[in-house]
């Protein structure tokens, strides 16, 4: 589960998800200005799907 926010400010080493039994996390990162738009938008809900493997997340510039 991942418990940063889009434009939250995360410092290295600040603990900003963890992995739970029977799935995987991944943490992308990029520079300030690289990404045109995200696909899954905020609010997030435990009622969303999840993500499917090699599925869009993001446009980049």
């Amino acid at each position: 589960m991942i418990e940063a926010l889009p434009g939250q400010r995360v410092w290295k080493g600040d603990e900003v998800g963890y992995f739970q039994y029977g799935g995987s996390s991944m943490c992308l990162i990029f520079r300030p200005g690289v990404i045109d738009s995200f696909v899954v938008q905020p609010p997030f809900s435990q009622d969303d799907p999840p993500v499917k493997v090699n599925a869009h997340l993001a446009t980049a510039r």
